[in-house]
């Protein structure tokens, strides 16, 4: 994450995420990670937006099934 986040509280052996740039999304904004990819590798928005401009794809082995989790997201497979 290029604002830092996530980070290993190292003696309490806890990682702490971040808010997801809660503030930036508020000012409709999206989350710096997206902005600064050099890839363009990530998106940001509404997951039906999402699901529509990338398609329905979200399923990732060795992860468990998208039918069962619902995972909110898309992949493009390239």
């Amino acid at each position: 994450c290029p604002a830092g986040a996530p980070q290993d509280h190292g003696a309490t052996a806890q990682l702490t995420k971040g808010d997801g740039c809660y503030d930036r999304v508020a000012e409709g904004k999206k989350p710096i990670c997206v902005e600064s990819c050099p890839l363009r590798a990530l998106d940001f928005g509404p997951i039906d937006e999402l699901r529509k401009k990338h398609g329905e794809l979200a399923a990732v082995a060795p992860l468990p099934r998208a039918h069962f989790t619902q995972p909110m997201l898309s992949l493009i497979h390239l």
